[in-house]
């Protein structure tokens, strides 16, 4: 008989359904510490803008930009998203494949752009699906997305996770799942300390019953 408690580690693990169509689609994210929804228009928009919610050093995104009128152009431009980087600062983003993106004339029109940004005192970058999508990195992201929005562990069940971990040797999730439960934890407040980088897993590589956690934090690759 299947076990569909929500202390069983496949409730919590499951895949994410497979896509069956890949008509043009718009996501809104939502923001946490705020209300506002991102509005991403492409896949690729999508994955850049669930990483940089798991990034620290990026405190703002907004979407729905306005247009500019780029001298260097000949007409009028509109980036995907504006983000607040720590290091960087105010950056502006277009999101684009790598398989669209031949050497040549496309990167020639977004090195113009880049160079007409910063004459303005502004910053543009152009975001690569390749730089974003990191083996199992975005999916692993979406599974822990809910958790971010989740009511935060009492500080006692924390501790049990990380009394759990501290031989300082990574265990695997399932061996870790039962000496928390064995103590009165749950999964959920494991994938809650992942979410919020309070443990570490290799999130490259796809979160199941192997994964090994370690006790020092992780943060999602930088850009």
């Amino acid at each position: 008989m299947e076990d569909y408690s929500e202390n069983n580690l496949d409730n919590h693990l499951a895949k994410p359904k497979a896509r069956t169509s890949w008509i043009f689609e718009i996501f809104h994210i939502p923001q946490l510490g705020n209300r506002e929804r991102v509005r991403c228009e492409s896949h690729i928009e999508h994955d850049f803008v669930l990483k940089c919610i798991f990034d620290p050093k990026v405190k703002y995104i907004r979407s729905g930009l306005d247009s500019i009128q780029s001298e260097e152009l000949g007409g009028r431009y509109t980036p995907d998203d504006q983000i607040y980087h720590t290091e960087d600062g105010f950056v502006n983003i277009d999101c684009r494949s790598r398989r669209f993106m031949p050497e040549g004339k496309a990167w020639h029109k977004y090195e113009l752009l880049e160079k007409e940004y910063e004459y303005n005192d502004g910053k543009f970058k152009v975001v690569l699906d390749t730089e974003v999508r990191d083996g199992y990195l975005i999916a692993n992201l979406k599974r822990l997305f809910p958790y971010l929005s989740m009511a935060p562990p009492s500080s006692e069940e924390l501790a049990i996770i990380y009394n759990c971990l501290d031989s300082g040797s990574p265990l695997p999730l399932e061996v870790l799942q039962k000496k928390v439960s064995r103590k009165g934890g749950d999964i959920r407040s494991i994938l809650y300390a992942l979410a919020h980088k309070l443990i570490q897993t290799d999130l490259t590589q796809f979160i199941n019953r192997r994964s090994l956690i370690r006790r020092d934090s992780h943060a999602v690759q930088e850009r």
